[in-house]
């Protein structure tokens, strides 16, 4: 049976002649379709692809768009997340994602559980929290400078989320602020806050351990970690265009936010170590 290198191009090319000429993409072509096609038996196609997966990998492999569609759970959470966008939380209901994503329905329900698991998903994909935990690692005793350099780092993610997903996060706070007893709420409670500090605040524990940071409640740390800059984040639109006061690009003030961190909270006397 054929693999991904015994695929060869004339067949690839006759494919694409085939999509081309029928005006959908070569993903939408069933194998039947496809073999009545090339004037072969199924059973010859087969041996000649492996599979329909193989074939997809060797045409992508040559640089042909198949036009595949994602899976379902991909199209569900992108779904979700558009219609937030577009229109707050009350436009993702679960009817609207299933109609977006166009999957059945009881598929969503199966794959996420409700809304709130719907909800976490999005955010998952979408939030600061994966990818500022990359930033929040393992540091020798009382390394201040890489202390900082791991702030600064996190405020940086923090920055590019809150400027490419603004709509989505605004629309989040929004609905928590409308609506206190709702999925928002759920969603907070039981996914984002715990993802929030059961990364966070082990972190800055283990710093206070390793001589860096000061030994202060744990969570009084990791406010004041997320508070100023999430302030300024959140706000910086409206500063913007109401044009009160000058505001510093992303690695300036990422720069003066990790500053007044440490200032804050790294242990007196300490010198950082370079290297």
């Amino acid at each position: 049976m054929a693999g991904l290198g015994d695929i060869d191009d004339k067949l690839i090319d006759q494919i694409v002649d085939i999509a081309t000429a029928r005006g959908v993409p070569v993903a939408e072509l069933s194998t039947d379709e496809l073999a009545d096609a090339l004037g072969i038996s199924r059973s010859t196609l087969y041996r000649r692809i492996g599979t329909r997966q193989a074939l997809n990998a060797a045409m992508r492999a040559a640089g042909v768009d198949t036009g595949e569609r994602p899976k379902a759970p991909e199209r569900v959470i992108e779904a979700a997340a558009a219609l937030i966008r577009e229109g707050g939380l009350p436009a993702m209901t679960m009817e609207s994602v299933a109609s977006r994503a166009n999957v059945a329905l009881p598929t969503i329900f199966a794959l996420f559980g409700n809304r709130t698991g719907l909800l976490a998903q999005v955010f998952e994909r979408h939030g600061p929290v994966p990818r500022i935990a990359h930033h929040l690692r393992d540091l020798e005793y009382g390394d201040v400078d890489g202390f900082q350099a791991c702030i600064r780092g996190a405020y940086g993610e923090l920055w590019d989320v809150f400027m490419a997903e603004h709509g989505l996060i605004a629309a989040m706070v929004l609905e928590l602020l409308n609506d206190p007893d709702g999925d928002v709420r759920r969603f907070v409670e039981q996914h984002y806050l715990p993802q929030v500090f059961n990364r966070l605040l082990p972190w800055l524990a283990r710093q206070a351990a390793n001589g860096i940071v000061r030994d202060l409640p744990p969570l009084i740390l990791g406010q004041h970690f997320v508070a100023p800059m999430v302030m300024h984040l959140a706000t910086r639109p409206l500063v913007q265009s109401a044009r009160v006061a000058p505001l510093p690009e992303r690695d300036a003030a990422c720069a003066i936010f990790a500053d007044l961190y440490c200032a804050a909270v790294v242990q007196h006397g300490e010198k950082g170590k370079t290297g």
